[in-house]
């Protein structure tokens, strides 16, 4: 699969509003949390270039994000893509968010539930994520340029790319030679 760039932009726009929509139901819906008590934690969230700068971040984090996916996770063509697509999410959760959230902990003197809080969110961005971009990129799957599991792919073959294996053709049994005498005629 060749990365659509234009493709990627779009899927970057999706997965910033995914990531909004994320961090508003974390930290709305479920911690009943608004950013006004972390303003006196994190004094740099009350500046406006702080407020501009949170749609820039989704949006690069969303592109690099798709870029990402386009580049190693080429072979999402199976019916299993939902599983690839947590697999490869669970492991930018565990690159990007996980250290960013233990680290943001432990610099700051925040609240353990602030801290869950942003786990959740970053595990909630970057599953759910991995599964929107596995949907993605398996609906413009082509099976002809490459499946790791080709047996398993959902996608459907073109007519003038499918492969056709001949049937084995079962090769007529030789007869066997006579075996010679290897032992020798003396002679009188």
């Amino acid at each position: 699969m060749r990365c659509n760039y234009t493709k990627a932009f779009l899927t970057s726009l999706l997965l910033s509003i995914y990531a909004y929509a994320c961090g508003y139901v974390v930290w709305a819906v479920w911690f009943h949390k608004t950013l006004v008590p972390l303003v006196g934690m994190y004094r740099d969230m009350a500046t406006p270039e702080w407020m501009y700068g949170l749609p820039l971040g989704y949006l690069v984090i969303g592109f690099t994000y798709s870029l990402a996916f386009c580049v190693f996770g080429k072979h999402m063509c199976c019916e299993c893509k939902t599983l690839r697509g947590l697999k490869f999410g669970a492991v930018f959760f565990l690159v990007c968010a996980l250290p960013g959230a233990i680290f943001s902990y432990a610099l700051y003197p925040v609240p353990f539930d602030i801290a869950l809080a942003h786990i959740t969110q970053g595990a909630l961005i970057y599953l759910g994520g991995g599964v929107i971009l596995s949907r993605l990129a398996s609906a413009s799957c082509d099976r002809a340029e490459g499946c790791d599991m080709p047996e398993m792919c959902d996608a459907p073959v073109p007519a003038e790319k499918a492969v056709v294996k001949p049937a084995a053709k079962k090769a007529p049994a030789k007869k066997a030679a006579p075996k010679k005498s290897t032992a020798r005629k003396k002679s009188k």
